[in-house]
């Protein structure tokens, strides 16, 4: 019975539990109808087209901080509060959120031959996902879900890969288990071809099998797909990569400066100290997501003292 239940725990269980019994915490009530908290942060409320600067150099994460949300303004407070959280420990980097219109004019402008690919999904929530990988490869930079707490200076953070990944809970075999809420990159990197490549296979897939509308975006778009990728990508070898990813190399261009680098997959504490998938965890979600008794900035690093991120898994969609 002991090693069954340290196997479905977090080494933060204890904390998680104390913050669940209001034993440390008071709560921070819903804001509900509030104006927007970051109407005068970077990159909210810029116009639609506005682009991240000139990229650093080869195999470097540039400062930049992307998000996306259904809209750029008034935001929901809890959303609010955790997107500004990252504006407020890292004022030297760019911070975009676009909506909807923004991501569909993005694909337009920059990759006008998967336009139809991006039109033919049945719901926003996986041109949401689709978008990301695809900003990913055109700029690098840092994606987070608009449910993501940033801890510490993503600049005192030392990564060794080119593109930077993180695992939820310890199966490994779990097919969410590589999330795609958190995920930091050089431009242009092989990696992110392969997911949207990936990610074209499937639509046509069920496009041509008529079941579409039957196939969730966690396999279609989402962590399912991030993972398949993952896994695929670090056991073959470049050549079979770059035959996987011909139409679409072909489709950016070979003079878009397309490469491989190295993907590192960082420890669950890091990125995803709450792991949606383990039923003690569970209930500290309930608390945050349920009850909105969001976490102040000291219980949060109290709460996760390895971890760069959290995320709280709201599932919004």
């Amino acid at each position: 019975m002991g090693r069954h239940f340290a196997s479905v725990v977090s080494p933060n269980l204890v904390k998680m539990l104390v913050f669940c019994g209001k034993e440390l915490v008071r709560g921070v009530p819903p804001l509900a109808g509030a104006r927007n908290a970051l109407a005068s942060s970077p990159g909210i409320g810029r116009p639609p087209r506005s682009e991240p600067g000139a990229a650093p150099a080869s195999g470097v994460i540039p400062r930049i901080i992307f998000q996306t949300w259904k809209t750029r303004h008034d935001l929901p407070s809890n959303y609010s509060h955790w997107s500004s959280t990252f504006s407020a420990l890292n004022p030297g980097y760019e911070h975009l959120i676009w909506d909807d219109a923004d991501n569909r004019d993005f694909i337009a402008r920059k990759f006008p031959w998967f336009l139809a690919c991006y039109d033919a999904y049945l719901r926003e929530i996986y041109r949401a996902d689709i978008i990301r990988y695809f900003f990913l490869y055109e700029y690098g930079g840092v994606y987070v879900d608009m449910d993501t707490e940033c801890l510490r200076p993503l600049d005192e953070l030392k990564y060794s890969g080119e593109v930077v990944l993180g695992r939820m809970g310890t199966n490994t075999s779990f097919p969410h288990s590589i999330p795609n809420a958190i995920m930091a990159s050089a431009p242009r990197q092989i990696f992110w071809l392969l997911v949207i490549s990936m990610a074209i296979e499937r639509l046509r897939l069920h496009l041509a099998k008529g079941d579409l509308h039957l196939q969730g975006p966690e396999w279609m778009t989402g962590p399912i797909l991030l993972k398949a990728a993952h896994d695929y990508y670090v056991s073959h070898d470049s050549m079979d990569t770059y035959n996987r990813v011909s139409e679409v190399l072909g489709n950016v261009g070979a003079e878009s400066g397309a490469r491989p680098g190295s993907v590192e997959l960082l420890a669950p504490e890091r990125w995803y100290p709450v792991d949606w998938n383990n039923r003690v965890h569970q209930l500290f979600r309930s608390a945050v997501v349920k009850k909105k008794r969001i976490p102040e900035p000291s219980e949060s690093r109290w709460l996760f003292p390895q971890s760069d991120m959290v995320t709280y898994w709201t599932h919004s969609w």
